[in-house]
């Protein structure tokens, strides 16, 4: 299959969009996607003929205008995120592109900081999703003012939003930058990431899953975002598939089309999809089934270096190097509590964030739910007896234990989560078939 992502305008779209007439383009809710198209458009002063780009902040608009930024008809673009430095920067005329919300758009166009006659393009971004925040009237107001711009709408599903067309695009020809339509595929795990965190959960996904061999498919490589060199290792290919068998792991850094769907899956074993939030609902259409990824967040860095710093203290006291220390603070203990004097001491200690332990494992804890709990008979060394025997898991992976009375919660590490889910499922314990699962708050 080809990698190469290049829609096919007919002549009838590609006349709309050189004449400045209305048009449809039905593509998934993926800013790579909508390049080609605004590739498209005609290249004119960017003082003189302004592109507004209407989308909900779920949706991204820094990421639209880093995309956007680097298509010469579109270029300068500015994502609004105040009013007043908006209203400077429109002043200035160093922008030729405007995305931002429909609200904000709206108030920008009530202060006169956006002069409607100089709004040559205004893109509606899949108003499936912004019609959900209730902004139908907003939208109605703003593309009554811009009255005579060419208006393109962006949508994933034609059908949902036929009646926003009718008033606003009617008769518009209609472009896909699909050519298959949407039928399930296989089944693929997901992980949730936004555009600048997309290396570090790249990296992140790698560890967790450890692949021999693996390819890594990026749309936007050398388009928009960096080389990711950082992450480029032994057996991960950047945009590249290997010919003899297929990989053991592809991660797409983008959700992709449904060509590029049917690609990962001929050429890797196992599929994981880095999607934004609003693409999920998106993704689990395409698949037969969605499982979802847990990647270490914000939360399990701060519980590693709580672990790390706990672990440093221990040692040290367990090593008796801690007598100096004591004859230094001994008049603060007549002064303060001991514990609020640890903890001072602890805030002032700089441990460097956990990134590995030195056999490469990742340092982050998960948690199970098991649905069993007291009233099913079952004990908290049970619950380790069956980690430790049964599913051999190491002791050093098994963190806190809690069992409640109708389940339980089991802390493993990350990287033994998946091995300790699969031995835990339809594991018999005192009379009882255990069901676990990733517990989710």
């Amino acid at each position: 299959m080809s990698w190469e992502y290049a829609p096919n305008f007919d002549a009838a779209c590609r006349a709309a969009l050189s004449s400045k007439n209305n048009l449809v383009y039905v593509c998934p809710p993926a800013w790579w996607t909508t390049l080609p198209l605004f590739k498209e458009l005609p290249a004119e002063e960017p003082t003189e003929n302004r592109i507004v780009v209407l989308i909900p902040d779920s949706l991204g608009l820094q990421e639209c205008a880093v995309l956007l930024d680097t298509v010469e008809q579109c270029a300068p673009a500015f994502a609004v995120s105040g009013l007043t430095r908006t209203e400077r920067v429109l002043r200035s005329g160093s922008t030729r592109t405007i995305v931002a919300t429909p609200g904000d758009v709206l108030k920008l166009l009530s202060r006169s900081a956006i002069d409607s006659s100089s709004v040559a393009t205004v893109v509606i971004g899949w108003p499936e999703l912004i019609l959900d925040e209730n902004t139908d009237d907003v939208i109605d107001t703003i593309l009554a003012e811009c009255r005579d711009a060419q208006r393109i709408v962006l949508t994933s599903n034609h059908e949902d939003v036929a009646d926003f067309v009718e008033r606003h695009a009617r008769r518009a020809p209609v472009a896909r930058s699909s050519a298959s339509e949407s039928e399930r595929a296989g089944s693929a795990r997901y992980a949730v990431t936004d555009f600048r965190s997309i290396p570090e959960h790249l990296r992140s996904a790698l560890d967790v899953l450890d692949p021999k061999t693996a390819l890594v498919w990026d749309p936007l490589n050398g388009e928009c975002r960096a080389p990711l060199h950082a992450v480029r290792q032994p057996g991960v290919f950047l945009n590249s598939v290997t010919e003899e068998q297929q990989v053991d792991l592809a991660i797409a850094l983008e959700l992709p089309t449904n060509e590029v769907l049917e690609g990962l899956f001929a050429s890797a074993k196992e599929v994981l999809l880095l999607l934004r939030p609003h693409q999920i609902g998106l993704a689990k259409a395409m698949l037969e089934r969605a499982r979802p990824l847990r990647l270490p967040s914000e939360a399990d860095k701060a519980q590693d270096k709580a672990f790390a710093l706990r672990k440093m203290v221990r040692d040290d006291i367990e090593n008796h190097s801690q007598y100096d220390g004591y004859l230094a603070l001994s008049s603060l203990f007549d002064e303060y509590d001991p514990a609020t004097v640890a903890a001072a001491l602890a805030a002032r200690l700089s441990v460097p964030e956990p990134l590995g332990t030195p056999d490469g494992d990742v340092p982050t804890w998960v948690r199970i739910r098991i649905e069993s709990g007291k009233r099913h008979r079952i004990r908290t060394g049970d619950l380790v007896g069956a980690l430790l025997n049964a599913v051999e898991v190491p002791k050093n992976r098994v963190g806190k234990v809690d069992v409640r009375e109708g389940y339980s919660l089991v802390e493993v590490r990350a990287d033994e989560a998946e091995k300790a889910l699969k031995g835990l499922n339809g594991l018999s314990l005192r009379g009882n078939k255990l069901a676990a699962r990733l517990d989710r708050r």
